[in-house]
């Protein structure tokens, strides 16, 4: 590579004789100049910073290996140069006239510069050392943070400081935040359903996370338990427009009084439990088992009881449960959920046939096995020992949803 830093120019020619193809960037500090490929660079650049480093990187291949070549090219702008007028070679006792011109990094001459000359015998094997530079030094590449791809699954979480970043990104204008993050208390936002079902979906929502609701209650009646695991949906429809809906997280409930829901659209609610509107009521539930954890109440554990139940999987790649033409799905073969029994609920208690062959009456608070048209029940705690404060962060990914798919067993009768 030939050329560099001269006067007021930066000039780079890359002597290539193996042909060989090359790609280039050339940086002014931490500012690309120039990138390219080829066989041939001849790279000329004028006025370039002269208190800056340069730098030029080329890659190529040798065979079957990626080669780099990398060099800097830093100005000294306080380097002197000299040009001597004599002979390459003298002998002892040679008396001759020298002309020695001095210039300055623009090849302008410079006066009152103190020289020192001695002469060197190459024959004594002695190498004139370079002269050190004590000009300023200039500037370089400013380092940047590195990233590696070694680190696949770290994970970071932080909170959000959503004051912060409201000011800076208007966050408030946006729906997700204005669904995570309620202003006043409360915020109600409607979307169309697919069949013009009226429907309803809560959220209880606490710096920006959603809190785990364990009952949800149109009515009084159950429609949603959050520790049962068979497939269920975070909808709820409703057949009239004004309806009671409790909440029950783990330690008081949340009661909706005469909620209007708007016929044929989705209602999405989000409430903030620190800053609930009046005409919200909080009901505090202090009901601790020994070890002072909140727990069910008595009357809940028999209410909720009665909804729930063990069902068995099938070797079927499907499982579900009908009654009176009403849907209920248990489990299916490529979630990745693996149990050989299924705690599903709420399911009423009525008539019922599994896989569209057993028929039986439905009770909840019972671990069921089928064989064949033979029922067995168990009796089967159903109800959580104990219940925690926790987020939940599945629900989230259901408001973001503009089609909302409902399952028959859970509509109203």
């Amino acid at each position: 590579m030939e050329g560099g830093l001269v006067a007021d120019s930066f000039n780079i020619k890359l002597i290539n004789p193996l042909a060989l193809d090359v790609s280039w960037y050339i940086y002014q500090g931490n500012i690309l100049l120039q990138k390219g490929s080829g066989k041939e660079l001849d790279f000329k650049f004028a006025n370039p910073r002269l208190d800056i480093t340069h730098y030029v990187e080329v890659f190529y291949f040798m065979g079957d290996k990626e080669e780099v070549y990398r060099r800097p090219f830093v100005p000294k702008t306080q380097y002197l140069s000299l040009d001597l007028d004599m002979p390459d070679r003298i002998y002892p006792g040679q008396t001759l006239d020298a002309t020695i011109t001095v210039k300055d990094h623009f090849e302008k001459p410079v006066k009152g510069v103190d020289l020192t000359a001695f002469a060197v015998n190459t024959m004594l094997g002695y190498e004139v050392p370079d002269l050190p530079y004590y000009g300023d030094p200039p500037g370089t590449r400013e380092k940047r943070a590195t990233y590696s791809i070694d680190q696949r699954k770290y994970i970071y979480y932080n909170r959000l400081d959503y004051e912060f970043w409201n000011k800076i990104a208007g966050l408030d204008t946006m729906l997700y935040y204005r669904i995570t993050y309620p202003q006043n208390g409360r915020f109600v936002h409607t979307i169309d359903t697919p069949d013009s079902t009226t429907q309803f979906a809560p959220f209880i929502m606490k710096n920006g996370n959603a809190v785990n609701i364990y009952v949800i209650e149109r009515d009084e009646e159950p429609l949603y338990f959050s520790w049962t695991n068979q497939l269920k949906n975070y909808s709820f429809p409703t057949d009239t427009l004004k309806k009671t809906i409790t909440l029950r997280l783990h330690d008081r409930l949340v009661i909706l009084p005469d909620m209007e829901l708007e016929k044929g659209k989705k209602t999405i609610i989000s409430l903030d439990p620190d800053n609930l509107p009046p005409d919200v009521k909080v009901q505090h539930i202090y009901y601790k088992d020994k070890e002072k954890r909140d727990i069910f109440t008595p009357n809940e554990v028999n209410k909720y009881s009665q909804y729930t139940c063990l069902l068995p999987v099938s070797g079927e790649s499907y499982n579900f449960l009908t009654q009176h033409g009403y849907y209920y799905p248990i489990s299916y073969s490529c979630t990745k959920l693996r149990k050989t029994k299924i705690l599903a609920g709420p399911i009423r208690q009525r008539p019922s046939r599994y896989n569209n062959r057993v028929e039986y009456k439905h009770e909840g608070g019972f671990s069921y096995e089928f064989d064949n048209n033979v029922i067995y029940k168990y009796p089967e705690k159903v109800c959580p020992e104990y219940l925690l404060f926790k987020y939940d962060h599945d629900i989230l990914s259901s408001f973001c949803e503009s089609r909302v798919d409902v399952f028959p067993g859970n509509q109203c009768k």
